[in-house]
Parts: C-alpha cells; structure tokens; sequence
C-alpha cells in the first residue's frame, strides 16, 4: 500500500507504517459498523412488517393522524 525509497529515515519508515496500520485498523471498524447498521436495518424492516400486519389485521378500526389532526393512514377495518 506504500513504498519507502532509499536512502530512509528510520522516523519516515515509522510514521508510515504506523498510517497504515491506522487504516487498516479504521477500515476494519468502518466493515464492522457497516454490518451493524445493516442488521440494524434488517431488524427494522422486520419491527416495520410486523407492525403493519398488525394494523392491516386489526378487527377494530385504526386511524393514524399527524399533530394537525389529519388522516395520515387507517386500516381497512376503519373504513
């Protein structure tokens, strides 16, 4: 990922290899948080399912209204 020409100062060779290590290391974490926030995500979705079944399911009538008090959604049961 680097190269060092010759003749090298010992402080150049140190300075480098300690960036590359730190880009390994942060690109290690940034995989990690990447794959966190996608199962967070998958988790989501399946809260986001299962609520919807619920409220498309419901026997009694279900209205969603915004803070003005507008209609933002209702099952069918409402209607």
């Amino acid at each position: 990922a680097d190269y060092i020409t010759k003749p090298f100062q010992p402080e150049e060779v140190l300075a480098r290899v300690e960036n590359q290590l730190r880009i390994q290391r942060l690109t290690k974490q940034l995989v990690e948080e990447i794959k966190e926030r996608n199962i967070a995500q998958e988790q989501l979705k399946n809260k986001e399912k299962h609520y919807r079944r619920l409220f498309e399911g419901s026997v009694d009538g279900i209205v969603l209204t915004d803070m003005q008090g507008r209609i933002i959604d209702c099952n069918a049961s409402y209607q």
